[in-house]
């Protein structure tokens, strides 16, 4: 009797011993796999030529002639991740008509203390060379002179003669994984809804400047807000109307809200010449 009751004691207890080892075996997979979703790598393509895919011949000759000049002047074209065309370009007519092209670099990290626009907004128009412009406004023209396509000079509006050097961190993949990490596991319920994207689904609508801390290593300054220049994708997340500054120290993980205010509390810019 007593034989038994010990059999049936051990049995008892390995089935207890292989539903525990079960349990944990499946608390595993499920950790692992949350782990691997917060730390999945994430990458951003870069420059012209990536960014340039969905464009037809006659667009990607017309923006990379834009491009040149930008990069002439020291804006970090092989950083570029998108380009937006505002007017497509069908034929060679269509290839002279005025026109805007949207440069972006995003996200982007900024070196410490260093900083410049991550979105460029070029307005293009053709003239007639022969067309003397004064500054009063009042212009010469030669009536009934014929000019073809070819000879319009084109004429940039929006580039600077000179962009910041050196201001973009060449290790952006890597730290850009870091900080979409740290997003992905953020507690912080002012920002949570915003975060929880994760950085390949939020730089679709909304740019995303990251400053690199001049007194804290491993510490990042993220401003959040709306790219604009009618750059508007309603199939993503799209729900942030302010400018977000966040704070995510990479030593701790963590990630708190600083301020966020309202852009249209801020002067309107001066028109660019309308298309």
């Amino acid at each position: 009797m007593v034989v038994k009751q010990t059999r049936s004691v051990g049995i008892n207890l390995k089935v207890n011993i292989k539903s525990i080892v079960l349990l944990l075996f499946l608390l595993t997979i499920i950790s692992t796999q949350v782990l691997s979703q917060q730390r999945e790598i994430i990458t951003f393509k870069q420059g012209l030529d990536a960014a340039l895919e969905q464009y037809n011949s006659l667009e990607k000759s017309l923006i990379r002639r834009v491009a040149e000049k930008l990069a002439y002047n020291g804006f970090p074209i092989e950083k570029i991740t998108r380009v937006q065309l505002k007017k497509s370009i069908d034929s060679d007519r269509a290839y002279y008509t005025n026109n805007e092209i949207i440069f972006i670099i995003n996200p982007v990290i900024y070196k410490a203390g260093k900083y410049m626009s991550n979105v460029e907004a070029i307005t293009l128009t053709w003239q007639d060379p022969s067309v003397i412009y004064h500054d009063d406004g009042s212009m010469e023209f030669e009536v009934g002179n014929h000019i073809t396509a070819e000879n319009l000079v084109l004429t940039l509006y929006g580039l600077k003669d000179v962009y910041a050097d050196q201001v973009v961190l060449e290790n952006q993949q890597v730290l850009l994984n870091k900080i979409n990490t740290a997003f992905l596991s953020c507690e912080c319920e002012d920002i949570k809804y915003i975060t929880a994207n994760g950085l390949i689904e939020l730089s679709e609508n909304h740019s995303i400047a990251i400053m690199e801390s001049v007194a804290n290593s491993n510490e990042y300054e993220v401003s959040i807000g709306r790219i604009g220049h009618g750059v508007f994708d309603d199939k993503h997340f799209n729900e942030v109307d302010s400018i977000y500054s966040i704070k995510v120290d990479l030593n701790k993980n963590s990630v708190v809200l600083l301020n966020k205010y309202y852009p249209s509390f801020f002067p309107t810019p001066a028109a660019m010449p309308r298309l």
